[in-house]
């Protein structure tokens, strides 16, 4: 009996050491057209980490919507929905954690441009701005993913083939011509539809190389998991990347703690770093109360680990039972607005003790 018993229980203990598990972090930020994967969002690991990580979750986060510090919520039963969907009743195997992640979209940063810059994609310009004007299904393909990805055509280089020539060069003039990304690889697949005013509709799908110049961040170092990032571990170049390639500005990269080793030469990407904890729990932190024509100083204990930008709770240090909601604004601050300024009301105030 002992021995199926302790059978029973090392079958249980391998069973437990093979099985995915999925622990959702509490905020994520990621660069301006990428899809959103689970690796952005979550901690992975297990058998079946690597290949959940790439799975796009959201193909389009810019269109989500949003509260008005930019960010936006994605709850645990939207990403178990796009496992069951991707997994079907295997996606149960998973051992989820956490309830929601809070996301936000980066501000694309200026770029610098070298549009003289030599390219080995096909058919490709030194950059868009040569096909800005033309009044061709090129041209239109160009106007359109320039908006789309908010980048100036001096920053984006468009690659066709030679299969696509004839329907590139066919003219807008009189025409409406609908173009439509559906995915954002670097040779990007574009649905184009062609209307004439006599009403013929002519559709074809073409794959386009496209690349933009980006600032990114290149480590100097070696750097060990958990290690802030500062300004003298990085360089910044200037590169010709493809859209979704998911790299981090210099400006966002310094203050970003590692979440693996990072080795010299290495590109940082976003699901390398992580921004640094502002506030931990059980800090005793300076609250500023601002209401109209003034600024109440108090202080209180932070309930659980916050970033910049987040709204944590605090329990009154004077009165622990009393508490109150503050964005965190600096390491060891947060802030609360009262009235109609900005900012989050506080739930119950007294005046600092």
């Amino acid at each position: 009996m002992l021995a199926r018993m302790l059978i029973l229980v090392l079958a249980l203990a391998s069973l437990a050491q093979a099985q995915t598990a999925l622990v959702l972090g509490r905020t994520a930020r990621i660069e301006p057209g990428t899809p959103l994967t689970l690796d952005d969002i979550a901690r992975l690991t297990g058998p079946d980490a690597d290949r959940l990580g790439s799975l796009v979750l959201i193909e389009s986060p810019g269109a989500e919507p949003t509260d008005k510090h930019g960010w936006f919520r994605v709850e645990i039963d939207r990403v178990l929905a796009r496992l069951t969907e991707e997994l079907g009743e295997s996606a149960g195997m998973i051992a989820l954690s956490g309830s929601a992640c809070d996301v936000r979209v980066l501000t694309p940063a200026p770029l610098r441009t070298t549009p003289d810059a030599p390219s080995s994609a096909p058919g490709t310009a030194p950059d868009a701005r040569p096909l800005i004007g033309l009044k061709t299904v090129r041209g239109a393909i160009a106007r359109e993913l320039t908006r789309i990805l908010h980048t100036p055509p001096e920053s984006m280089r468009l690659g066709f083939h030679d299969e696509d020539q004839d329907f590139l060069d066919i003219s807008t003039v009189g025409r409406i011509i609908e173009v439509t990304p559906t995915g954002s690889s670097e040779r990007m697949p574009v649905a184009i539809a062609v209307y004439d005013p006599s009403g013929r509709i002519t559709r074809k799908t073409i794959r386009i190389t496209v690349e933009l110049h980006r600032s990114v961040a290149v480590i100097g170092k070696a750097l060990p998991r958990g290690a802030v990032i500062e300004a003298q571990d990085i360089s910044a170049e200037i590169r010709w990347l493809p859209p979704n390639a998911r790299v981090v500005t210099p400006e966002v990269a310094v203050g970003s703690v590692t979440r693996r080793r990072l080795a010299p030469g290495e590109t940082v990407e976003t699901n390398a770093v992580e921004p640094p904890i502002m506030v931990h729990k059980g800090d005793m932190v300076l609250v500023r109360v601002v209401t109209t024509g003034l600024i109440v100083r108090r202080e209180g204990n932070a309930l659980r680990d916050g970033l910049e930008g987040e709204v944590i709770e605090f329990a009154a240090r004077h009165n622990p039972n009393e508490r109150f909601r503050a964005t965190v604004v600096g390491r060891g601050a947060a802030v609360v607005w009262v009235g109609s300024n900005p900012g989050t009301p506080v739930a119950k105030t007294t005046p600092a003790g």
